[in-house]
């Protein structure tokens, strides 16, 4: 046999036996504790024990309001007043560990845009289950910081969303 023809075996042997040796890791197992065995102990017949009867259609006895209209998304208004020239606008969800701008997680942003001065206005779907939303302005120009603006919905957690949010730039 010549080298190369060794060296392939080789390798097919060890790809083989890398492959058997990861489908036996990762394969079988029922997840179960092994040391699992009956305690010989029976309840006798008429012991005074009783099980509760299980529902058969439990869905049917399910009630939904006229008012739920089973929506996870609501639109929210926002209507942002800049006097600035030129801005850019994110709003994500508000995590509760946000103290300003440097330490936003943008990834989960929910409307990104940039700003005119004057008033601008956009709607955002929020989820049902995000209660806070931060927005940040930034602006081009390299000598002011960004704004932070928090918001809070009023109600409950996923309550309908009734007033829009207006962001305005202190005076």
């Amino acid at each position: 046999m010549n080298r190369k023809t060794t060296y392939i075996r080789c390798s097919h042997l060890l790809i083989t036996s890398f492959l058997l040796w990861f489908l036996t890791g990762c394969g079988g197992g029922g997840g179960g504790s092994s040391d699992e065995s009956p305690s010989g102990e029976t309840t006798p017949a008429g012991s005074g024990t009783t099980t509760a009867a299980v529902a058969e259609n439990p869905i049917t006895e399910l009630r939904i309001t006229a008012e739920n209209d089973l929506r996870v998304n609501q639109a929210l208004e926002i209507f942002v007043e800049m006097s600035s020239s030129r801005s850019y606008l994110s709003i994500c969800p508000d995590s509760g560990t946000v103290v300003n701008a440097a330490s936003m997680s943008y990834d989960r942003c929910i409307a990104r845009r940039p700003l005119t001065a004057g008033v601008d206005s956009l709607s955002v779907d929020v989820a049902n289950h995000i209660d806070a939303l931060v927005a940040i302005i930034w602006f081009y120009e390299t000598d002011r910081d960004p704004l932070v603006y928090r918001w809070q919905r009023d109600a409950d957690k996923g309550a309908p969303l009734t007033a829009a949010w207006r962001i305005e730039e202190p005076g």
